[in-house]
């Protein structure tokens, strides 16, 4: 991920241990790509992702779980972004 003039950018995401299978989010990356990042457009990047989704009883929480997972990560990638332009993706500093 790259943000640039403050919209990302150069997103690439999936979701692993939330399905039978890895997972590209296509529609929540074509939701994402040239947003400015905030806590409600990822939220509707989740939402557009997991409308059809369909859960089994045992597996009920996983829909929240994606949800908080994709908001933390995606606004702490931004935050470091915005702090270290070089390190696209990476939340980690090699200094």
């Amino acid at each position: 991920m790259k943000i640039e003039d403050g919209r990302i950018k150069d997103l690439s995401l999936a979701f692993g241990g939330v399905g039978t299978k890895p997972w590209y989010p296509q529609k929540a990356i074509s939701v994402l790509e040239g947003a400015e990042p905030s806590q409600e457009v990822i939220s509707q990047a989740a939402e557009a992702e997991l409308s059809e989704a369909k859960t089994f009883g045992s597996n009920d929480f996983k829909p929240e779980l994606l949800r908080r997972t994709l908001t933390k990560v995606l606004l702490e990638l931004a935050e470091h972004q915005v702090k270290h332009p070089g390190h696209e993706g990476a939340l980690y500093d090699n200094a």
